[in-house]
């Protein structure tokens, strides 16, 4: 309310000064905008202009002012009797309420969290339904929807990154058993007569998997045994999203961090850019460590999430 009594005062004073200035108006001071004070009708038509003003900030004001004390009839009431539904919502969308008041609160409100969720959730709700289970119920979430929770806004990132891990594990080993076989059946083709168009199209896609399979035997390693250890938190994981793919990592904790920055690369990434531009965070968090005097912490998140365009559609669109 301040801030905006306080505009209003200031464009009531802008307008008392435009008119001294057209007042005053030309290098010939008084005489010229004497002369244009009269042309536009006279010290009446000045006076009616500023009354107009005058009306129109006073209307604007007691609107401000009638929403203040509606507020005001709202919080004596909630106050007697415990906030309303409406209240409650306007409080988690301005944040003011913590993760877990939402939730202790969440049981007078029914629908304020959510039973089960879709992934259509916004974050905060999201966060909110996670801190009301209990210990067995996240567990059994975990195992439950292990996919779904692992890429969800919301979800602590120590969650996130031991789903995340988890998925690693498994998709790194189906692309060595993957290769193990197509290996086999390139070693029978050059066995058998002829086939060289079938052995030329399998020796292609076993190079571009032991691609894949180096880069994600890489990035295991550097993410070492768990979080704790290497402070590094796979966000999300995934070779057959969208076009690219999607490889999100943070180096450090972004949940507890005092300060976040989130790396964004741009065109020819694919998730396969993952090392390196994990390696890029993790410079610019040492970078920021170092120029910071205090003793903040921070967290830089490599964002692969999104489908870049090739240098020749960059081109295209210029």
């Amino acid at each position: 309310y301040m801030t905006d009594r306080a505009s209003i005062e200031s464009r009531w004073e802008t307008a008392k000064q435009e008119m001294r200035d057209l007042r005053m108006q030309g290098g010939g001071g008084y005489a010229i905008g004497q002369a244009v004070t009269e042309w536009l009708g006279g010290e009446n038509t000045e006076v009616a202009a500023l009354e107009a003003t005058r009306e129109e900030l006073r209307s604007e004001h007691a609107g401000i002012w009638g929403t203040l004390m509606d507020q005001a009839e709202q919080t004596k009431i909630d106050l007697r009797t415990g906030p309303s539904q409406e209240t409650m919502e306007r409080m988690v969308e301005a944040g003011l309420l913590t993760v877990g008041q939402i939730a202790t609160y969440g049981d007078h409100y029914p629908g304020m969290v959510p039973d089960e969720i879709d992934g259509s959730e916004p974050p905060h709700l999201v966060n909110a339904w996670w801190d009301s289970l209990l210990e067995d119920e996240r567990e059994q979430a975990m195992a439950d929807d292990p996919d779904l929770l692992r890429d969800l806004d919301g979800i602590p990132s120590n969650v996130r990154d031991q789903l995340n891990r988890d998925h690693l594990k498994d998709d790194h080993e189906a692309v060595q058993d993957e290769l193990d076989e197509l290996r086999d059946e390139l070693e029978e083709t050059q066995n058998g007569p002829g086939g060289s168009i079938e052995r030329t199209s399998l020796s292609q896609e076993i190079r571009e998997l032991e691609e894949q399979e180096e880069i994600m035997a890489e990035l295991r390693d550097d993410l070492g045994d768990s979080a704790g250890a290497s402070d590094q938190y796979l966000l999300a994981f995934d070779r057959e999203e969208g076009e690219n793919g999607r490889a999100i990592v943070s180096q450090g904790n972004p949940d507890t961090a005092d300060n976040v920055a989130t790396l964004v690369p741009g065109t020819g990434t694919t998730w396969e850019s993952v090392n390196g531009q994990a390696d890029r965070a993790s410079e610019l968090r040492t970078s920021a460590t170092n120029a910071d005097e205090g003793d903040a912490d921070h967290a830089v998140i490599s964002w692969i999430g999104y489908d870049a365009p090739s240098t020749t559609e960059a081109a295209e669109e210029e």
